[in-house]
C-alpha cells in the first residue's frame, strides 16, 4: 500500500510525500499498539483496592477474640484478647460491659481501661474485672465482655466472652436447739423450737432465695416420750424468706397427772 502511494505522487512534490508516508506509518503502529497496561491487574488477578472509602481502609480486616474467663466470688477474672493478623499503625480498644446474671457495681467491677495494641498478628493484651466477695448462698453469675475498637481506619471486628463469678459459699446448715418446757396437768403446753441457718462454722448465714424444710416429729428408739401420750406428732414444712436466718417449729405437749 506505502509503494502504491508512492508510484502515483510526482517527484516534484517528496517533502509531501514523505509527510504522507510517515503519517500512514503513525496510523498503522497505533492500530497495531498493545493496550496500556493496568496499574490493578498484574498477571490476570486483580490486586486489592487499597484507597480510603469513607475513612475505612477496605482489604485490610482482622478480628480480635476474647476468650471466657471464670473466677470464685471475691477473686479477679483475668480475660485475654488476641489479634488473628496485622493492622498498620495500631489501635486501641476499650473493654463494655453488659450485665447478666451478675450485676455491675454489686457483684464486679467493670474495668474500661483501654488496651494498646502494636497491630501485630497473634499479638495478645489481658485485663482483670474484679469482683465482690459475699456470704449470700446463690448460684454462678454472669456477665459479658465485649470491645469497642477506635485509632485505627482499618475494620477490626471485636469478639464478646462471658465472665462466670462461682458462688464459693456453701450450702446453708438447718440447726435446732433444744428446749425445754413444764408440762401441765392437763391441756396442752406449747414447746417451741428454734430452726437456724448457718454455715459449717455455726455462724448464722442468710440464703439470697427462698429456703424450704421439711420437718417431722415423732418418736424414735430410745426415746422417752411417747406420740399421742406425751406429745402430739406431727410434720410440715419451714421456710426461711431471702434475709431471713430463722424460724419457729411448735410442737403440743400433753398434760398429765
Amino acid at each position: 500500500m506505502v509503494a502504491k502511494i508512492k508510484h502515483a505522487v510526482s517527484a516534484a512534490r517528496p517533502v509531501a510525500v514523505a509527510a504522507r508516508v510517515s503519517a500512514l506509518l503513525a496510523v498503522l503502529l497505533c492500530a497495531w499498539a498493545p493496550a496500556p497496561a493496568n496499574p490493578e491487574t498484574e498477571g490476570g488477578t486483580t490486586l486489592p483496592d487499597i484507597g480510603v472509602d469513607g475513612g475505612r481502609v477496605p482489604g485490610v480486616s482482622a478480628s480480635l477474640a476474647i476468650a471466657d474467663a471464670g473466677a470464685e466470688e471475691g477473686d479477679a477474672l483475668s480475660f485475654t484478647v488476641t489479634l488473628d493478623s496485622d493492622v498498620p499503625g495500631g489501635f486501641a480498644a476499650t473493654p463494655v460491659f453488659a450485665d447478666g446474671t451478675a450485676t455491675g457495681g454489686t457483684d464486679y467491677t467493670a474495668n474500661t481501661n483501654a488496651l494498646g495494641f502494636r497491630g501485630i498478628a497473634g499479638e495478645t493484651r489481658s485485663f482483670t474485672v474484679a469482683t465482690s466477695e459475699d456470704e449470700d448462698v446463690e448460684d454462678n453469675e454472669t456477665f459479658t465482655v465485649g470491645l469497642t475498637v477506635s485509632g485505627t481506619p482499618h475494620d477490626v471486628i471485636a469478639g464478646k466472652a462471658t465472665g462466670t463469678i462461682a458462688n464459693d459459699d456453701s450450702d446453708p446448715f438447718l440447726s435446732l436447739d433444744s428446749p425445754r418446757v413444764q408440762e401441765g396437768d392437763s391441756g396442752t403446753t406449747k414447746l417451741s423450737f428454734t430452726a437456724r441457718l448457718t454455715d459449717p462454722n455455726g455462724r448464722t448465714k442468710a440464703g439470697r432465695k427462698t429456703i424450704t424444710a421439711h420437718y417431722e416429729v415423732l418418736s424414735e428408739a430410745g426415746d422417752t416420750a411417747t406420740a399421742g401420750q406425751d406429745y402430739t406428732a406431727t410434720s410440715g414444712t419451714i421456710s426461711f424468706a431471702p434475709g431471713e436466718t430463722s424460724g419457729a417449729i411448735g410442737v403440743s405437749v400433753l398434760g398429765d397427772t
